[in-house]
């Protein structure tokens, strides 16, 4: 399918160019262009995308976006030339969003954005054409290239919105323009760039700023900063708005959680119908997160009682609590199997609890198996960060988790405060662990990984791996 044309540009950008090109993609990589994409030469602050054109056009790109003649080549139909690449890409994604006649979910919050967003993409595109913000790409750049890369003929967008200033909100939904906007959490992120949690709150309120009486505002019913959220929402004149929670007067209510070894039983009502569904994961955050995307089903207008069935067979994305039971030996001294919880794409102390609270579940439902929590550092947390870090100690006994291995600088701050005969190691590097973790699992164990990203927990976790004979 044709996603963007020649005259499409031109008519956005009144480009210097000849060409009459047609694209079915749009890309700001070499590395992952494709042919037939046109080429958006992104500079940044380590890399200049004009330095990949000539490659982007060898690798079948039908044309390439600058802002100069990269060095090397002349002015031809295949490069369309303007003054500020990155305005280009958002006028481009202005452009798309006024032509889509579809139903726009935006998604933002401290933690648990990209679960619900992809949980959204799974049980909406059972339901008809979605698409939705890829991986992690939700900042200035991400967001309106997964616009640029949606196409018209769309039933639903899913498109999901971080920050870690005040402000960046608010450029971003003014391209999505949400029908619907989810805040799934205000928790401790970011503090490195705010003050308290309820300067974090007003810069996710920022999402109800390009709605209207049509928009439905989905909102945490029991944070704290419920009252903040719902008055933004109202200030902007949105028309509807569904809290989630757990309480029965809530439009969209956990009622109850199941767990067992293949996940959770769940119960909830949504817009006064009750639901039971299941699971293929563990943890209360998970089912909450299930609840949250449910409500925005029914508030997009969508199947919400067919949405919760195909539920059963999502699956959480890569390093956001995905299990893998690996084999042991790693150097052929044992047999048998453990588990791995990869949850090391990023952390906060709202999702350390979470995920240890699903560890802990692991222990139980395994009888008798050992619970192993391997914790990189949690980064941008500001002035408290030491605090943050070591007062998981007292969630992590509270959890009985029976080893703890500390990697990072602020994750001492952690290893002060645990017992001995809890902390098994702490070291200055991820990579350090590896060999300690090697010597340590045996057969049954649940091994938990996270961090946030720069820790390079995510590396242990692949090494792990790696490390790993096939059964």
């Amino acid at each position: 399918m044709v996603l963007w044309t020649a005259a499409d540009i031109f008519q956005i950008v009144r480009g210097e160019s000849e060409g009459s090109w047609q694209a079915d993609g749009v890309s700001i990589d070499t590395r992952t262009l494709n042919p037939g994409d046109v080429f958006v030469a992104i500079g940044g602050e380590k890399f200049d995308g004009h330095d990949y054109v000539a490659q982007a056009l060898e690798k079948g790109a039908v044309a390439a976006i600058v802002s100069h003649i990269p060095d090397g080549m002349d002015m031809n139909s295949s490069l369309v030339l303007v003054p500020d690449v990155m305005k280009v890409l958002e006028a481009m994604a202005r452009y798309r969003r006024e032509r889509i006649r579809s139903g726009i979910i935006g998604v933002t919050g401290s933690v648990g954005k990209t679960t619900v967003k992809e949980m959204l993409r799974f049980v909406l595109s059972d339901q008809d054409k979605t698409s939705a913000t890829e991986g992690n790409l939700n900042n200035h750049i991400g967001l309106p290239l997964s616009l640029v890369r949606m196409e018209e003929d769309c039933r639903y967008g899913v498109f999901e919105m971080g920050m870690n200033h005040a402000g960046e909100i608010k450029d971003l939904t003014g391209l999505v323009r949400p029908d619907v906007a989810i805040i799934t959490a205000i928790e401790a992120v970011h503090l490195e760039f705010f003050a308290n949690e309820s300067e974090i709150a007003a810069a996710k309120s920022e999402i109800f700023l390009s709605m209207d009486a049509r928009g439905v505002a989905v909102i945490p019913g029991d944070s704290p900063y419920y009252s903040l959220l719902m008055q933004e929402a109202q200030r902007q004149g949105v028309g509807r708005i569904v809290r989630f929670g757990l309480r029965d007067e809530y439009e969209a209510q956990l009622i109850s959680v199941q767990p067992y070894a293949g996940g959770q039983k769940i119960r909830a009502k949504i817009a006064g119908l009750e639901l039971q569904y299941v699971l293929p994961v563990l943890g209360e955050h998970h089912a909450l997160n299930s609840v949250i995307a449910l409500a925005a089903v029914e508030a997009i207008g969508a199947d919400v009682e067919k949405a919760s069935k195909i539920m059963e067979q999502w699956c959480p994305p890569s390093g956001r609590g995905e299990s893998s039971v690996l084999p042991i030996p790693f150097s052929g001294q044992k047999s048998g199997s453990y588990t791995l919880i990869d949850d090391a794409y990023n952390a906060s102390p709202a999702s350390m609890r979470a995920a240890l609270e699903v560890l802990a579940i692991r222990k139980e439902l395994g009888k008798g198996a050992r619970s192993i929590a391997v914790l990189g550092d949690m980064l941008e947390l500001g002035e408290k960060s030491s605090f943050l870090h070591a007062n998981l100690s007292e969630y992590i006994m509270r959890q009985k988790i029976d080893r703890v291995y500390c990697a990072g600088n602020l994750m001492k701050h952690l290893a002060h405060q645990l017992p001995p005969s809890v902390l098994a190691e702490y070291v200055g590097e991820a990579e350090d662990l590896l060999p300690l973790l090697q010597a340590d699992i045996q057969v049954g164990d649940y091994v938990l990984i996270k961090g946030s990203h720069g820790s390079n927990m995510w590396k242990l976790v692949k090494d792990l791996k790696q490390s790993s004979v096939t059964v």
